[in-house]
């Protein structure tokens, strides 16, 4: 995560700010989740390639500008969906430079919005199990953070 949100925000993303919470956030969670870091909002198994020696990010379809609460918070939604505790996840996350640099306001703007947008998409499609458990882990750690 660290490496990720150090990296020079591209030309292309330049203009690319990240709204697709917005319909699910306030005003003022709006502005919270603005900000000039390149963002990756699609990181989970699939998009994470390891290697004995490299790590690769996979999937840039839509690179944004925006908060640098976004992209660990939505790795700890895939870490709980995955087993993890939200206090785990929390844990190997707090580990990171990017992680003490976000607000709290943020994470938690980020995580309600996030927990908020999962939950109207799994009852949109109600059979879709992988759908209801993003919106429980999503309100999962949405939940956690409110706590700290």
């Amino acid at each position: 995560m660290d490496v990720l949100s150090e990296l020079p925000l591209p030309d292309v993303a330049k203009e690319w700010e990240e709204t697709r919470w917005d319909r699910f956030a306030t005003d003022d969670e709006q502005q919270l989740l603005r900000g000039d870091i390149l963002t990756h909002t699609d990181i989970h198994h699939n998009n994470v390639l390891v290697s004995p020696v490299r790590m690769w990010v996979v999937d840039w379809e839509w690179p944004t500008r925006g908060s640098e609460a976004i992209t660990p918070s939505a790795l700890a939604v895939q870490l709980v969906a995955a087993g993890h505790s939200p206090a785990g996840a929390e844990g190997w996350l707090a580990s990171g430079r990017v992680w003490k640099r976000c607000g709290r306001e943020a994470l938690n703007a980020f995580a309600r919005a996030n927990a908020r947008m999962n939950r109207r998409f799994a009852g949109l499609r109600p059979d879709e199990q992988w759908l209801e458990a993003m919106a429980v882990a999503a309100e999962s750690w949405s939940e956690h953070l409110e706590r700290r």
